[in-house]
């Protein structure tokens, strides 16, 4: 059976070209290797939402980083640009996180590429107290919030802004 996203769930076709542009760019780096490569997955996903609700996300195209004792990661298409669905460090603390995001920053400023992520615990409806420590760590990787309701999103977008404006100086 051949499922069809509703329209408002389509992404343009230029989100999808710049995720592979985005996943392509990824591969290429050697940490990105060692934790198994970003690879194509199963293209409609669940969460709860703020209220407590399943909701589901349907997109055409999904793509997963997963090592089993490192990390959880999952890429979607976003408008004009990429939005990391799922962001699961297993082990916090050592550096892992901040390597995974510079990498991701570095590819993002070369293609000019955005990257857009809303903080949570998977699969929980509460941040388990971990806001205040989440908001440092994307500060610290150069992430800012661009919006607040219903539910805060940050994004680099102001990061790769500076890059460029650095780079045509």
């Amino acid at each position: 059976m051949k499922f069809k996203l509703p329209s408002k769930h389509q992404p343009k076709i230029q989100s999808v070209e710049l995720i592979n542009e985005f996943v392509e760019e990824l591969n290429k780096n050697s940490y990105i290797q060692e934790l198994g490569g970003v690879f194509e997955s199963e293209s409609i996903l669940s969460h709860i939402d703020q209220k407590g609700r399943i909701e589901i996300v349907c997109t055409p195209i999904v793509y997963k980083i997963f090592n089993s004792e490192i990390c959880n990661i999952t890429l979607i298409p976003k408008g004009d640009g990429i939005e990391i669905y799922r962001l699961e460090i297993y082990k916090t603390g050592n550096g892992i996180g901040s390597k995974i995001m510079e990498i991701f920053n570095t590819v993002s400023c070369e293609l000019d590429i955005p990257i857009y992520l809303t903080p949570g615990t998977p699969g929980s409806v509460t941040d388990n107290g971990e806001e205040k420590r989440r908001e440092k760590f994307y500060r610290s990787v150069n992430f800012r919030c661009v919006q607040f309701r219903p539910f805060t999103i940050y994004s680099n977008k102001a990061f790769i802004d500076a890059y460029y404006k650095n780079v045509v100086a």
